[in-house]
């Protein structure tokens, strides 16, 4: 008899369990996992698709004018998806927007850390109620923080900031 009085409470433990696992908190420290999307503010919400943590070949080939990353350094790609949910329309300039830090503390941003010409580079994006754009924005990084870059909306207060992974968070 105490199995079955048992068991509705084991299976409410491992779904709670579960959710709290699997509920980023948007942090520095607990980013929201690629795949996930996140209200950035403004009726904007991203989602990070795919990453190119090592994405010179990508750089050199899409343009081969741009320069080689410095020593220590790599070009980093990440593909993202913003949807508008706002009223009317709105603009998203990711290039100016989106940053991306690791653990050397070190804020990058597009137009200081331009890897050069990329390929589907999403810059500006302009979308009404419902829709979506999808590109890449990239960054010249220092290769240790390519293991656990995070991006966020500098546009947002510091508080409020929501921070995505741009790792796999196992």
């Amino acid at each position: 008899m105490a199995v079955k009085t048992e068991l509705p409470i084991v299976l409410f433990c491992l779904l709670m369990l579960s959710q709290a696992c699997s509920a980023a908190s948007g942090t520095r420290e607990d980013p929201i996992p690629i795949g996930t999307a996140a209200d950035i503010g403004g009726g904007w919400s991203i989602k990070v698709l795919e990453v190119y943590s090592n994405a010179n070949d990508m750089v050199a080939q899409e343009n081969p004018f741009n320069s080689p990353p410095k020593d220590g350094q790599q070009f980093f790609l990440a593909r993202i998806e913003l949807k508008y949910t706002g009223p009317d329309s709105s603009e998203f300039a990711a290039g100016y927007r989106l940053r991306t830090v690791g653990p050397s503390s070190v804020v990058y941003s597009t137009y200081r850390n331009s890897p050069g010409v990329i390929p589907d580079e999403l810059d500006k994006a302009e979308a009404f109620t419902g829709g979506s754009v999808i590109g890449n924005i990239g960054w010249a990084i220092n290769s240790s923080d390519a293991d656990e870059l995070v991006m966020y909306n500098s546009y947002e207060s510091k508080g409020d900031r929501k921070f995505m992974a741009l790792y796999k968070i196992i």
